[in-house]
């Protein structure tokens, strides 16, 4: 079974993503997995650097929580939709490194994912995980504006 890999940033789904993914996936027979980044950065305090493993650690059910709520909107939007092949994963770091972690795993066919519109002086000064991924990934990104 072919596998697509959707990040996303909220529970709530765009229509136009939910529109694409209902045609593509029921009609290509792709499995789909949404994905969602808890964005944390490693903490500086003091002179010390404490590493990302120890925030997830130390948070690791809330963010197991925040995750599955937000997963699980979203799945019920698909589902509510026809999609019925539907997992549900989700990291913690920058949300950009996390996906393309999770696309170079070897586990999926195509990444889609959703454009938030950003002006290109905001895309300039901070960057886009959209943009990122596009550019970094060893495999195809489909964009939906």
């Amino acid at each position: 079974m072919r596998k697509l890999l959707v990040p996303i940033d909220s529970g709530t789904l765009s229509e136009n993503l939910k529109n694409h993914l209902k045609d593509f996936a029921s009609a290509l027979q792709y499995e789909v997995t949404l994905f969602y980044v808890i964005p944390v950065a490693p903490v500086e305090h003091n002179l010390m650097h404490f590493d990302l493993y120890i925030i997830r650690d130390k948070n690791k059910e809330r963010f197991e929580a925040t995750s599955n709520e937000v997963l699980d909107e979203a799945e019920a939007e698909l589902r509510d939709i026809g999609i019925e092949k539907v997992e549900k994963a989700f990291a913690v770091g920058d949300p950009a490194e996390e996906i393309l972690k999770a696309a170079g795993s070897g586990q999926y066919d195509l990444i889609v994912m959703n454009t938030h519109g950003m002006g290109i002086a905001k895309r300039v000064l901070i960057g886009s995980v959209t943009n990122k991924v596009v550019h970094h990934a060893e495999i195809p990104v489909m964009t939906i504006r």
